[in-house]
């Protein structure tokens, strides 16, 4: 089950778990791995006329902690809210300014958006913004203490920093490793952070510069553990549950670290061929999903390393959430189970509409053609 293209699940993982998964198309789908039936099924929730080129999802994050709502973020700039219980998108859609949306949060009731541009948008009457940089990669909200959250992007300038929602005010920022041998500057790209342990002052970085770096700002403002790796490969997404680090590269290799000593992995993931997009784990600790640019989502034994799941999604997916099936979802699923399943595939039906038609008249030769010829 290491490197196969097929959709497998494991007999023994009996979980009753959900996948959200958001792809660079702009499709947002929901893979029901609990359904015994077809493990597999996956269901369209957006409107796949309404996508472009431009409706990449580029960020999720949940709304409240009884994991009910999920805002969604795009390429486009648009912020889009989903209701799982009602299994339908809000009708109102909102927007930033300008720029990428690499990060989501939620505090007091509102909705926080980072872009790629450096700007925190609080999407209050007052539309405040904070100022953070020029060019942030993510964003990321400390679960404990949900005033908080953390930026970092590509150089010095804009390396990891944490901001105070409430007060809009800076109050952390990081400081680079010393100079290298050669007494040149170690170049500073943090891809994705993590709020550790849900303490609000230690976080972990990754970096595609290939740096995995753990923080107390308590202490000092440089990090106190430092992985560097010798074959140089980018991480570009990273989670963290119970003092342990999961970090994904951009070829497809899936890690984990201990936080205690980061010198070498603790346990390898393998599967996985494109870039890990996205990580996150249960609340138990036991079960790891990541998504990947291959097209594929997976479900790993976090202790054991086994594959237990992988299905394919169709698209790259960019982004994903995961949540334990609800009563409504499973007596949904009771009910489709008692009638006949619909064999049609709207994903791909959409995208074979939109491909051009050739034109089988333009393709003839002309009588002029044929008289030459003749």
């Amino acid at each position: 089950m290491k490197y196969t293209t097929h959709n497998v699940k494991n007999g023994d993982y009996k979980e009753n778990h959900v996948l959200y998964v958001g792809t660079q198309t702009g499709s947002f789908k929901r893979v029901d791995i609990f359904n015994e039936d077809n493990p597999y099924k996956q269901t369209n929730l957006q409107n796949l006329d309404a996508i472009t080129k431009d409706s990449k999802v580029t960020a999720l994050c949940w709304a409240d902690d009884d994991k009910n709502e999920i805002i969604l973020g795009r390429g486009d700039s648009v912020i889009r809210t989903f209701e799982c219980d009602k299994n339908q998108f809000c009708e109102t859609d909102l927007s930033i300014p300008e720029g990428k949306i690499v990060g989501l949060a939620w505090s007091q009731d509102t909705i926080v958006a980072a872009s790629d541009t450096g700007k925190i948008h609080i999407l209050n009457d007052a539309m405040d913004i904070i100022e953070t940089g020029d060019n942030i990669s993510k964003m990321r909200q400390c679960s404990s203490n949900r005033n908080l959250v953390a930026v970092g992007g590509k150089e010095r300038k804009n390396n990891l920093k944490v901001f105070d929602l409430e007060t809009k005010k800076q109050i952390f920022t990081s400081k680079n490793v010393p100079h290298d041998n050669l007494q040149l500057e170690v170049p500073v790209w943090d891809s994705d952070m993590s709020f550790v342990n849900n303490n609000d002052s230690c976080l972990v970085t990754c970096s595609r510069y290939g740096y995995i770096r753990f923080y107390d700002y308590r202490q000092q403002r440089r990090p106190i553990h430092n992985y560097t790796d010798s074959r140089e490969q980018a991480f570009n997404s990273l989670t963290e549950k119970d003092g342990i680090i999961y970090v994904g590269t951009t070829t497809g290799s899936l890690y984990a670290f201990d936080l205690k000593s980061m010198k070498i992995p603790l346990h390898t993931y393998k599967g996985a061929t494109g870039s890990i997009s996205s990580i996150t784990v249960d609340e138990t600790g036991n079960y790891l999903f990541s998504s990947s640019l291959d097209r594929y989502v997976r479900v790993y034994d976090s202790k054991k390393t086994h594959l237990l799941y992988q299905c394919y999604v169709k698209s790259k997916a960019s982004e994903i959430l995961m949540r334990v099936a609800d009563d409504r979802l499973l007596s949904e699923h009771k009910e489709a189970s008692k009638q006949t399943v619909d064999v049609s595939d709207e994903e791909y039906e959409t995208m074979f509409n939109k491909m051009q038609k050739v034109n089988d008249d333009a393709s003839e030769p002309s009588s002029k053609k044929l008289k030459s010829i003749n």
